[in-house]
């Protein structure tokens, strides 16, 4: 046991030794340092960056609740940034071990925010702001983040009611109203914990919402100290340029302090006059033969452009479209490069994947007819090809049919095929990524068959020999290997158990013994809706016969004496079973005191019904 206590101890170290946490920093940035050099960085294409408003929760410890961070060599998707939290700043860095529950002093919340996600007047407090006004020198703008929180639970249904809020709101400077871009793609709707996770099943739980957009629920050596995240989202929009905008990016809690949350932007990703569009990664990759055209939206006139694929300069391509396909360049990064007149050079980059379905082969089992082919529903795979998120197209017989969609299965034979044992169709599905591909559907058939089947027993004082259906079941159940749900049914006669009419209804049937042996047909249905027809073969067996007057012994007392009993059988069998009440089971026993003695015998073949005392 101490052994087993010092291996756990070793790998839980082990563990903890090789786990890499994010790390956070209050001060190392003033605020405006934060916005030009951390979330603008190198990009010509901004001007006039003015840093207005910030607003931190305030604590006792030398903290804040925004400020920034690095990776560490950890698992998190951005190397550094600006982290704004609804707690202290230190409680967000890895790992996920404790609930960040912060409250600061006279921290309230933000109208701003209530009115662009829909919230009630004062419903939010510890708002943590970060507002600057910026000059952009091109059409549109975009910049990558991650929204996480600790009311993301996993398996708990408040991951389906509560949510804290935050926006990214955006205006012309001297206007009054904002728009949010921190929404679901190509949507209005903010993120939040209730509109992005997947299903939570559990009593009472929810149905996944917006998932594609839902990154992971975390674990102890998570990251951050956070139980759950966002994948990485872009905000985006179009601006006039040389306009002055001004930006707010607020977060809060709801309702109350309880279970922070936080978002994480991307170092260096505010991006002004080059947007590529969301990584064409995962279910957004493209399919294996698709030509598809990286396209610059709304490029200024006097433009010089530039395309790299992998970091390399990619010869002649200079227009605001790139072709591309598996066979020209085919996956990996691809970045561009935008010159503005003026000196403004905007860049952009998109994560290429090209996705090649495969699938293995599907069979269908169906049992085989008496007579010919076999007929097959082919609708019944459908719910083992959806369960993959495939969208069937249609069933083929051909496989170059099947390639082109062409001649397809009629939608009247797709529910009654007609086929042989080992005959293969084709299916033409479609995958989440939009990629069409066919997939092999074997058509197999089973015949099963049951041998014949002996069952005896024994005459009663009418001379006739009863059987209990109950018994009969079990007993061609336990000889067959039988599921017991498979349902066993008896007829008089084979056509009657083929077509399944005429069963016995009886608990029992009987026949006298001059009319044995009698053949009952069963039929047994299994849980595949395989059907099967065979016989058993009812018969009688000989029971033991005793002479039924009773034998008196005697005894000597004071003498050491015994007495062999024997039992008076007219009809001796060596397939009798003897079972004594001294629980000896020979034909005959020794006994060496008076007493009273009592043998059960009965047949091997037979139950204990058959028994004679």
């Amino acid at each position: 046991m101490t052994l087993k206590y010092f291996l756990a101890l070793l790998l839980l170290f082990s563990i903890q030794s090789n786990a890499q946490y994010i790390s956070s920093f209050p001060n190392n940035y003033t605020d405006n340092e934060l916005v030009e050099d951390i979330l603008f960085g190198t990009t010509g294409c901004v001007e006039d960056i003015e840093v207005t408003n910030t607003i931190s929760g305030v604590f006792n410890e030398n903290t804040k609740s925004y400020g920034y961070f690095e990776q560490n060599g950890s698992d998190f998707p951005f190397e550094s940034g600006i982290v704004m939290s609804t707690g202290k700043l230190y409680n967000v860095n890895g790992p996920n071990d404790n609930l960040s529950d912060d409250d600061g002093i006279n921290w309230g919340g933000d109208q701003d925010l209530e009115n662009a996600v829909g919230l009630n007047a004062g419903e939010t407090t510890n708002a943590t702001i970060l507002q600057f006004e910026f000059t952009p020198k091109a059409e549109n703008l975009s910049f990558r983040y991650i929204f996480a929180s600790e009311e993301y639970q996993e398996f708990d249904r408040n991951t389906c009611r509560y949510s804290d809020a935050f926006a990214f709101l955006i205006r012309k400077v001297g206007t009054q109203n904002y728009e949010n871009i921190a929404v679901i793609p190509e949507t209005t709707i903010p993120v939040s914990v209730t509109t992005v996770h997947p299903a939570i099943d559990v009593q009472n739980g929810c149905p996944a919402e917006n998932e594609e957009y839902f990154g992971q629920f975390n674990g102890y050596y998570s990251a951050t100290n956070f139980n759950g995240q966002t994948a990485v989202l872009t905000a985006k929009t179009e601006v006039e340029a040389n306009q002055a905008y001004e930006i707010k990016l607020v977060i809060a809690d709801d309702t109350n302090y309880r279970y922070d949350s936080a978002v994480f932007l991307e170092a260096e990703s505010f991006n002004i006059g080059a947007n590529l569009g969301n990584d064409l990664t995962g279910n957004n990759a493209l399919c294996k033969d698709e030509v598809y055209s990286l396209n610059l939206l709304d490029t200024p006139n006097n433009t010089t452009i530039r395309w790299y694929y992998e970091g390399s300069l990619i010869s002649n391509e200079n227009a605001s479209e790139l072709e591309i396909s598996e066979a020209d360049f085919g996956a990996g990064n691809y970045q561009v490069e935008v010159e503005i007149s003026g000196g403004c050079t905007a860049t952009d980059e998109i994560e290429v994947e090209f996705y090649e379905p495969s699938f293995a082969d599907f069979e269908l089992t169906q049992c085989e007819a008496d007579q010919g082919d076999t007929v097959f529903d082919l609708n019944l795979i459908s719910g083992e090809i959806e369960s993959l998120d495939l969208n069937i197209i249609n069933f083929f017989e051909d496989e170059a049919d099947a390639e082109n969609n062409v001649n397809p299965i009629s939608g009247e034979n797709v529910s009654s095929f007609s086929a042989q044992n080992n005959t293969r169709v084709y299916i033409l599905v479609e995958t989440v990524q939009g990629c069409e591909t066919v997939i092999n559907l074997d058509l197999l058939t089973t015949l099963t068959e049951y041998n014949p089947l002996e069952s005896l027993n024994c005459t009663d004082e009418n001379n006739n020999v009863v059987f209990n259906i109950l018994d009969l079941e079990n007993f061609i159940t336990q000889e067959n290997n039988l599921d017991f749900e498979d349902q066993i049914t008896f007829f008089n006669s084979h056509d009657d158990a083929a077509n399944n009419i005429n069963s016995v209804d009886a608990e029992e049937i009987s026949y006298p013994l001059n009319t044995l042996p009698q053949e009952v047909f069963y039929r047994v249905d299994d849980m595949v809706n395989c059907t099967s027809v065979s016989k058993i073969t009812l018969n009688d067996i000989e029971s033991p016969i005793l002479d039924t007057e009773e034998q008196d012994l005697s005894l000597c007392l004071n003498n050491e004496d015994s007495i062999e009993l024997i039992p008076n059988i007219n009809n001796p069998n060596s397939n009798f079973v003897y079972e004594w009440d001294t629980g000896e089971t020979t034909p005959t026993i020794e006994v060496s005191e008076a007493g009273t003695y009592i043998v059960d015998i009965f047949s091997s073949d037979a139950s204990e019904s058959c028994m004679t005392t």
